[in-house]
């Protein structure tokens, strides 16, 4: 069967053993979980450490997108927690400079896509609240599809908290 090691499947157990059939369709299952593919594109714990440290880090857009390869890789449980909480951070800070981010959303869709997507209910309702309120009222011009996506996605994250609080 190429490549598949059939003697994994003649290796029964009693009652509980598959059929060969059975037993390759599981291997083959198994395998096409994890392709070469994936298995590149997986958050090592290097990564996994330089995504949090990076995360910590980050004051500006310009520092995130400096991480985003590493971000991008490591996208998932507490790291993503991390992204958003920088998001937050970023958006909520002295100077949002959603101007830039726009900028970004032009040359790298891939990190704006993953900035916007980080406006989510990981954060507390008043980040939210307040991101929604830096993007409807300090907005600049050139930015208003920047600043409508973080409305629209601090909205839902908003609806989605009152859902799990039943408000």
């Amino acid at each position: 069967m190429g490549g598949l090691d059939m003697r994994l499947c003649d290796k029964t157990r009693g009652a509980a053993s598959m059929n060969r059939i059975g037993c390759a369709a599981a291997l083959l299952a198994m395998f096409a979980v994890s392709t070469p593919a994936e298995a590149a594109e997986a958050c090592s714990s290097l990564q996994a450490a330089a995504a949090e440290r990076a995360v910590a880090a980050a004051q500006t857009w310009t520092e995130m997108h400096r991480a985003y390869a590493v971000l991008s890789a490591c996208d998932d449980g507490w790291i993503g927690e991390g992204i958003s909480e920088s998001v937050a951070r970023i958006v909520l800070g002295k100077r949002p400079q959603l101007h830039l981010l726009q900028q970004f959303g032009e040359t790298d869709p891939g990190f704006y896509a993953l900035v916007v997507k980080h406006v989510d209910s990981s954060l507390t309702a008043e980040q939210l609240a307040g991101i929604k309120q830096v993007a409807e009222q300090a907005c600049p011009g050139m930015s208003k599809r920047v600043c409508a996506a973080l409305v629209k996605n601090a909205n839902a994250a908003l609806a989605d908290l009152r859902k799990v609080v039943g408000r």
